[in-house]
């Protein structure tokens, strides 16, 4: 018994001892790559080009290193021509979770800020809505990456947004305000929720008041797991013009010409049921 117990022990000290030396070499590793991510950053931006088939160009790539977690920063991240770009990031950093990402066996990012997002959303004639500038997807996007962060995000901020939207009817533009960006923290078992946005009709006949829509509230657990997750929000609309993001409405001789929405909405979910109270 005594010699078992003495191979256990020994055994879990050496197996210590590699962890220690694979947990060594990857921090010193990862340190000098990203150290070294401004020099590559052209090829980055090709490869990304090439796998997409959309072009891409990045102003400027740094990395750090936290604990076991990298944090990258990209600068000026332009999608599509840069002369007419689709989609323009002027600044965005994410941190990546080693731990996680070796529980869901995908990258993991528990940290992101994203600072001025511009881009422009048309409606088609056949419905629905897409980038300006970007072709139409083949509807293979691999959502799971997205849905394996999101539940394990610690804070995403989203600052200094500027989004346009051309419907086939009228022309918006929707945007967050610089002293009050849109939000996820979480704190303990919660994750609190703010997203102010600003919206205002675009018109070359009379200018128009900014509406205002203000989501506030709170979710806990996996939403992966429906079961567990639990979800609160209170959604606050001043006067949105709901027709003009709606399709052509008809009813015998009839068409839907103005919809307007506005008030407060508390919406609830939890154990897979919807509460809503408007």
């Amino acid at each position: 018994v005594k010699a078992t117990k003495k191979v256990i022990v020994q055994g879990l000290r050496i197996a210590l001892f590699v962890v220690l030396i694979v947990t060594a070499l990857y921090v010193s590793l990862g340190r000098i790559a990203a150290s070294a991510l401004g020099s590559v950053q052209d090829d980055i931006a090709a490869l990304l080009s090439n796998s997409t088939g959309v072009a891409m160009s990045v102003g400027q790539l740094q990395g750090s290193w936290a604990y076991l977690n990298p944090k990258i920063k990209v600068s000026k991240f332009v999608v599509g021509e840069s002369s007419s770009p689709a989609v323009l990031l002027e600044e965005i950093t994410f941190q990546f979770s080693t731990f996680h990402s070796l529980l869901e066996r995908s990258p993991v990012f528990t940290e992101i800020s994203v600072d001025g997002l511009s881009m422009t959303l048309e409606e088609q004639p056949g419905g629905g809505w897409r980038v300006r500038g970007l072709p139409a997807g083949d509807g293979n996007f691999n959502t799971q990456l997205l849905f394996d962060s999101a539940a394990h995000i610690e804070e995403l901020t989203l600052g200094d947004l500027n989004v346009h939207l051309e419907g086939l009817q009228s022309k918006y533009q929707i945007r967050s305000e610089s002293s009050n960006p849109l939000q996820i923290v979480k704190n303990g078992d919660e994750s609190a929720v703010s997203f102010p946005l600003v919206i205002e009709k675009i018109s070359e006949v009379a200018a128009t008041e900014p509406n205002r829509i203000q989501v506030v509230g709170a979710y806990a657990g996996d939403f992966r797991d429906i079961q567990s997750f639990e979800l609160n929000l209170h959604i606050q609309i001043e006067n949105i013009e709901l027709a003009d993001f709606l399709p052509t409405v008809t009813f015998r001789e009839f068409q839907l010409v103005s919809a307007d929405v506005g008030g407060q909405i508390w919406l609830d979910y939890k154990g897979s049921i919807f509460d809503v109270i408007a």
